[in-house]
């Protein structure tokens, strides 16, 4: 049996939110102690096949240096690319590199459908047709930059 880890990483770690609700300080965010290279030799030394990584959550917050948006890792303290640090470790362990991406946006103001609970995000003006151009962007910046194994999708509810 294979299997693989799953690693739940961004801004909404280092707060008390389970997965973020878009609106993290993402100026706090600055894991000044990560070891990529370790979660990666860690990983292989448990069995994994890989690593999954979310790329992108719900919140919209890009592990990557995103051309197509400033709400990413190189507009916080810490600055890093991480899935491009997280993607040589893997190759240099021997571990399959992989990323989770949220369709689900809540920070795009042209994704949509709304739901009851986004109180603070009216759909007036959205297009999602934009949005959809915007999502497939952010894809082939994964697929070229870093080649991942499995892109694993969700948050198309």
């Amino acid at each position: 049996m294979e299997y693989y880890w799953f690693i739940h990483f961004g801004p909404n770690t280092f707060t008390d939110k389970e997965w973020g609700h878009g609106d993290e300080p993402e100026d706090i965010f600055n894991p000044t102690e990560l070891d990529c290279r370790q979660w990666a030799r860690v990983a292989k030394q448990a069995g994994a096949k890989g690593i999954i990584i979310t790329a992108k959550h719900h919140d919209g917050f890009c592990l990557w240096d995103s051309g197509l948006t400033d709400f990413d890792v190189a507009s916080t303290p810490f600055k890093r690319d991480i899935l491009k640090e997280l993607s040589a470790a893997c190759k240099k362990e021997d571990v399959r590199f992989c990323t989770y991406h949220s369709i689900m946006d809540w920070h795009h103001p042209d994704y949509l459908p709304r739901r009851d609970w986004e109180k603070n995000r009216s759909p007036e003006g959205a297009e999602f047709n934009r949005f959809r151009k915007y999502l497939e962007g952010q894809l082939s910046e994964i697929v070229a930059d870093y080649n991942p194994g499995v892109l694993w999708f969700d948050g198309e509810w």
